[in-house]
């Protein structure tokens, strides 16, 4: 039987239990990928250091929210050959279980 994380796990540690290959779902229940990276989140002041860290897709996204998924962390999801990459912030997390990954948004508000 799937384990469900209790809900304060979800919002404060939600990405230790995260893993490469898990299948990720948005608010409806639809499949929207992948879990191909997990970044943790850094507290750092300095923003080149944090940012060196993220892998180069990320850095084709506007630098507001470049950092604010570098200091939150997130997961680069694999959303097939059209979609590609697409990150989810750590606050964008509904739950996790052994099935994998909920998002609390829709896959169109996926970054």
């Amino acid at each position: 039987m799937a384990q469900t994380l209790p809900r304060s796990r979800v919002t404060e540690d939600a990405l230790l239990y995260v893993r490469e290959g898990m299948p990720v779902f948005d608010r409806e229940n639809e499949r929207v990928g992948m879990v191909t990276f997990v970044y943790m989140g850094s507290d750092s002041d300095d923003d080149t250091l944090m940012l060196s860290a993220l892998p180069q897709n990320v850095h084709n996204l506007p630098r507001e929210i470049v950092l604010r998924l570098a200091e939150m962390g997130f997961v680069e999801i694999d959303t097939g050959l059209i979609r590609g990459r697409r990150y989810a912030a750590s606050d964008q997390i509904a739950r996790i279980a052994d099935e994998g990954l909920w998002l609390k948004i829709w896959e169109e508000d996926l970054f």
